[in-house]
């Protein structure tokens, strides 16, 4: 075939010639391949429908949110309530008594239980401590612990203020004196210690007047005292322990003199009074007119006049005031103060004022030395120089007021 009738044929001006016929045969059996697979195709693709076939698209049910969870949180709350009611019926628990708990969410349960459970641990180390300071163990731990504050060198006073200053120091030092926190917490508790503090230290007070007079009455060396005072425990003596103990002897031994002497005095005085009672004697009428004008004017002067037998004296024994043997420990609260005074009008500072004091107790333990010697084996001095026990040193430096 030339070129114009190729060029012919493929224009479609002439028909094909055989030979153009076979090749159109043969590239219709080449193209066989891709007009199947077109045809097959073309059966996988659905028809397309028309415009008026198709039809508007339905409307989905859906069911709302909020109505579902509103089913599930009652059910829920059912459930808790049923589970609560076996709860109380299997634990013996009034019935009821959970079903506000079975309301609350899972956090809201874990903090309730977490502070109920707070709740009973607190009660539970109150009844303990309630429990300790009422047993004998709490009592034997106080009478050690108080004994070694009277048995300070500084102590202020033996009587006055003396347990509410004790029980404000032990507030500030509970480990010392093995009180628990929860007391402090309690109006209860604080009452039973309060009480103890004022009954112990009069306990004490007694016991140490006992060692001080039976010391006085055999003659012991200081150094046989301080043994007897020092309590069950390990406690450290120094010579301004040594000096206190000394001066509570001397006072001891003048307060008896004292008391001796208001006693006669006081005897001597009924006597007296009895003797007069029992004189007869004549009034006469002008005496009897005169005391009857007096009388209005008399009277008030009488109530005026002050009570002699209430006064006092510490510096001599020359005493209006009659002592009773049982106030010796009020007595000694007098010359304390009138030391104290005295140092303070000498001396114009805090550590002035204290060796002023020491100079005055060392003088009495000398004179106590000499005047209850001993026997040559007992020791010229103490043994510890210095206190080194901190509860110890703490009670020194710190129980003054």
């Amino acid at each position: 075939m030339s070129l114009l009738q190729r060029f012919q044929v493929d224009l479609g001006i002439t028909e094909p010639t055989e030979n153009n016929t076979d090749s159109s045969q043969s590239q219709s059996r080449g193209g066989g391949t891709n007009s199947s697979s077109n045809t097959a195709h073309s059966r996988n693709i659905p028809p397309r429908a028309s415009s008026e076939q198709l039809s508007a698209p339905s409307t989905p049910q859906q069911r709302l949110r909020t109505e579902s969870l509103e089913n599930k949180t009652v059910r829920k709350s059912k459930r808790r309530k049923q589970f609560a009611k076996q709860i109380c019926i299997d634990r013996g628990l009034p019935e009821g008594s959970l079903d506000e708990y079975a309301e609350l969410d899972f956090a809201q349960m874990l903090i309730l239980t977490q502070a109920t459970l707070l709740l009973q641990h607190r009660q539970r180390e109150k009844e303990e401590a309630l429990k300790f300071i009422t047993s004998e163990a709490f009592k034997e731990v106080m009478k050690d612990r108080l004994r070694c504050c009277l048995l300070s060198p500084n102590l202020t006073p033996y009587v006055i203020d003396l347990a509410a200053n004790v029980m404000a120091y032990a507030a500030k030092n509970l480990s010392t004196f093995k009180i628990p926190p929860q007391a402090l917490e309690d109006p209860e508790m604080l009452d039973i210690i309060d009480t103890l503090i004022k009954e112990t230290l009069t306990s004490q007070r007694s016991n140490m007047k006992q060692k001080l007079a039976h010391s006085i009455k055999i003659n012991s060396h200081i150094s046989v005292l301080a043994k007897a005072f020092a309590p069950m425990g390990y406690y450290e003596t120094t010579a301004n322990h040594w000096a206190r103990y000394a001066f509570l002897r001397a006072s001891m031994v003048t307060f008896n003199e004292i008391v001796d002497e208001g006693t006669a005095a006081l005897a001597s005085h009924k006597k007296a009074k009895q003797k007069r009672n029992h004189t007869p004697h004549t009034v006469t009428p002008e005496a009897e007119a005169e005391a009857t004008n007096n009388n209005g004017a008399s009277q008030p002067e009488a109530e005026a006049e002050p009570d002699k037998t209430a006064t006092t004296s510490i510096t001599t024994k020359d005493t209006t005031k009659i002592w009773t043997v049982a106030e010796y420990w009020d007595y000694i609260d007098l010359p304390l103060c009138k030391i104290r005074d005295t140092a303070v009008a000498k001396e114009q500072t805090t550590k002035g004022c204290k060796k002023f004091m020491e100079a005055i107790f060392t003088k009495i333990l000398q004179s106590d030395m000499k005047a209850y010697p001993g026997t040559a084996y007992r020791a010229a001095t103490p043994v510890f120089k210095k206190v080194t026990i901190a509860w110890q040193k703490a009670i020194h430096k710190e129980l003054i007021w």
